[in-house]
């Protein structure tokens, strides 16, 4: 960083003061998302995936697994203030519902509060939708880019603050703030830094040794030379193609190809093309890596490029007739209303791969003076190593070896008084009862 002179300002959007204010489209969109969280919250409670169970597992501890701590951190003060599941489960809401708010006011920034208004479909995203509302690191990630690219010029110190809080969320924020800061041309964007300089203290000093709920290794490279075929990984891209294919993320870079944002480009519209393209990088590995795809890889894709498309398309609106406005707005709540269906069945599809512990969650919550023996069921496929002490850790507030014993991991436990074992003959788990007698409300 030889170069000491700050970047020039971005050039202003188009005058178009809208019909309530430059508030009203972020405001729109935080209500929306907000709405379609808590709904989502009510119409499948509980939690999913295993990442999530295991975050919520390690509750009392800031570092878990192979994780950063950001988000971890939200996990935590939920269980030290006393909450629970649900309690989680709406902070996540909101935060989710503050990243989609402040991604309207980026486009907006970019192209006027046209653009504001034309991000509220992602509101409705399914992907994100799904997946703000359990412990991962989507919303965070989100929410510290979008808020550093927001306070940039007026407040740069705060903005460094912020984007160097990325480096706690995940790894791939780490050559984000080096672009960060290669863009900012300032020495004064060495605060960005902050976080990495925290995270590597904190590692060689012994202070974030990761705690693990289960004896599982959430690191994702496990197995890579026996999944590293041409046939599984052509299979596994078909996979991902669909996935994105659900999600709507090809219309999202047809739309902003054919409306492409006019030079010279603002400081937030090259960020967020670096932003994308590292995320397209960064997934193409995770997906190589992990064996498998999912609707949570178009998350962070999807909305950089929701944000350069509203802008785009907010542009364009004045060119288009009469005709093309209703063909691009009914295609877009078409869109829309697609991907939202899909978020929601996704929430619905991963509490049913865990169907089997769901009569056993009920069990134990309906026997609360009992204690708990478990033998597992194991998780079928490329996450085999996984297993149904894990999925009861993620939807009760029993953690292995101090409220129950999972039998196949070790670990101990209190002397039991009801023992479940999973029975491939029946499909489901066998409960017996081998110590004291249950409460009124126990079946067993």
């Amino acid at each position: 960083m030889s170069s000491t002179a700050p970047s020039p300002p971005s050039p202003a959007p188009p005058s178009d003061p809208g019909p309530w204010g430059p508030w009203a489209a972020p405001l729109a969109c935080f209500l929306v998302a907000l709405a379609l969280r808590l709904l989502l919250v009510a119409l499948v409670p509980g939690n999913w995936h295993y990442d999530g169970y295991q975050r919520w597992a390690g509750r009392d501890h800031l570092v878990v697994q192979v994780w950063l701590p950001a988000t971890q951190l939200l996990v935590w003060g939920v269980a030290k203030l006393g909450g629970g599941l649900v309690a989680l489960r709406v902070l996540l809401s909101v935060v989710g519902a503050v990243g989609v708010a402040l991604g309207s006011a980026l486009a907006q920034g970019l192209a006027g509060p046209r653009a504001g208004w034309a991000f509220l479909p992602m509101a409705l995203f399914g992907p994100f939708l799904c997946w703000s509302v359990v412990p991962y690191q989507e919303s965070t990630f989100l929410l510290l880019v979008f808020g550093a690219l927001l306070l940039r010029e007026r407040w740069p110190a705060l903005a460094d603050l912020t984007m160097g809080a990325l480096a706690l969320v995940r790894y791939e924020g780490w050559p984000l703030i080096l672009v960060w800061m290669a863009m900012r041309r300032t020495p004064a964007t060495l605060l960005s830094l902050w976080g990495v300089a925290l995270w590597l203290r904190l590692k060689t000093t012994g202070l974030a040794e990761p705690f693990a709920a289960s004896p599982d290794s959430f690191a994702d490279w496990q197995d890579l030379t026996e999944r590293w075929t041409l046939k599984r990984q052509t299979r596994l891209f078909r996979q991902l193609w669909y996935q994105g294919s659900a999600a709507g993320t090809p219309w999202l870079v047809m739309g902003l190809l054919l409306a492409p944002l006019r030079r010279p480009w603002s400081f937030e519209l090259r960020f967020l093309l670096w932003a994308l393209a590292g995320q397209v990088a960064a997934l193409l590995g995770w997906a190589a890596a992990l064996g498998v795809t999912s609707s949570r890889m178009m998350v962070l894709p999807s909305l950089f490029l929701g944000v350069m498309t509203a802008a785009a398309l907010a542009r364009r609106w004045p060119t288009l007739g009469p005709r093309g406005r209703i063909v691009l707005v009914l295609f877009t709540v078409g869109l829309s209303g697609w991907t939202l269906r899909d978020g929601i069945s996704d929430g619905y599809k991963y509490m049913r791969w865990v169907h089997w512990e769901l009569p056993l969650v009920a069990s134990i919550e309906a026997c609360p003076g009992d204690r708990w023996a478990i033998s597992p069921r194991t998780q079928k496929g490329i996450r085999k190593r996984h297993d149904g002490c894990e999925v009861v850790q993620g939807l009760t507030t029993l953690r292995a070896g101090e409220d129950f014993d999972c039998l196949t991991w070790g670990w101990g436990g209190p002397p039991p008084s009801l023992v479940a074992t999973w029975t491939p003959e029946t499909d489901r788990y066998e409960v017996q009862r081998v110590d004291g007698a249950g409460a009124a409300t126990c079946p067993h």
